[in-house]
């Protein structure tokens, strides 16, 4: 075991210093093109206020190979801390889920703590912190939905007195709270660099994964195309939004037990398991002390895991 535990550290540590050594180019990279945007600013001598990008990294961490960038698991993660508002932020993720998995490894090296225990610790630690970020930006999307039709109705009534669109769409970044309001002024940004309402909004449509903003979206962008009232136009979009929102809560409330039950027999065996080794000191020794039994373990869990899916899978009804 200790082998084994040497050898996945070695090869942890390789990883980290090729990944440093990524950082060290990127930043390198970053410095020339701020001494040169400095350097044009300087030279332009422009008054007016430019977009403020979000930071790649100020934690000093790592830089992604670009091969990695595209997978999407790795685009889900950027998204995420996005909606949390940690854009960019996602080689600090990695670094740290790498550090909490050698960590439970690391530990094997000092006391002599079973090595299958300290890598599944180290699963459960990296798991349980990609599953705190899933929490977090589900709820934040989730605020987002709930808050958007009272914004398209302010948008709509801000039109309706003759304002300007992006006036409307200023007016709801200052008058409804995080998250739909900052996200409505980063939509102004981009309106102020040249681009359309309905591109603008493109990109918080794909940011939310929201059905009801690329709605309002391709409403806009009929509109463009055809012409007529914009306003008129975004309230009935807006009306079939409420409508909608109203069907997935009756929706929710009619699957709670299917829901409930899906979290039910999910924590069971966990719950049971852990009640008998504490009645019975020792009683699952067996799974953790034997290779059939850590395989047995393995196999279990990997069945519980498909069980939780499939029964959030029947549960979960797309409005």
């Amino acid at each position: 075991m200790k082998l084994e535990a040497l050898t996945l550290m070695a090869l942890i540590s390789l990883c980290l210093g090729y990944l440093l050594t990524r950082y060290i180019s990127s930043k390198r990279n970053r410095r020339l093109t701020a001494k040169r945007l400095l350097a044009w600013a300087d030279h332009a001598n422009a008054q007016v206020e430019l977009v403020r990008l979000p930071k790649t990294d100020t934690a000093g961490m790592l830089a992604i190979p670009e091969r990695f960038k595209r997978m999407a698991f790795h685009q889900e993660v950027e998204r995420w801390l996005s909606l949390i508002g940690l854009p960019g932020r996602s080689p600090s993720f990695w670094l740290i889920e790498m550090l909490l998995l050698a960590a439970p490894l690391a530990l094997t090296l000092l006391w002599p703590i079973d090595f299958f225990l300290a890598l599944l610790a180290g699963a459960v630690l990296a798991a349980l912190l990609a599953g705190v970020l899933f929490f977090k930006a589900s709820q934040v999307r989730r605020k987002f939905v709930e808050q958007l039709p009272n914004a398209i109705d302010l948008m709509a009534s801000v039109l309706r007195s003759g304002h300007s669109v992006p006036q409307a769409v200023k007016t709801v970044g200052e008058e409804v709270p995080e998250p739909c309001g900052g996200e409505f002024k980063e939509v102004l940004q981009r309106m102020n660099v040249g681009q359309p309402l309905a591109q603008a909004l493109c990109y918080t449509a794909v940011k939310f994964h929201s059905y009801e903003v690329d709605l309002i979206r391709r409403a806009i962008a009929i509109h463009a195309e055809v012409g007529g009232s914009l306003a008129d136009l975004i309230d009935k979009t807006n009306q079939t939004l409420k409508g909608r929102l109203k069907l997935a809560s009756q929706v929710k409330t009619l699957t709670a037990q299917s829901r409930l039950s899906a979290l039910i027999v999910g924590i069971l065996p966990i719950v049971l398991a852990l009640t008998l080794n504490t009645i019975r000191v020792g009683y699952l020794n067996p799974l953790i002390e034997t290779n059939l039994g850590r395989t047995l373990l393995m196999v279990a869990i990997f069945l519980e895991v498909v069980g939780v899916i499939v029964m959030k899978k029947l549960s979960t009804v797309r409005v």
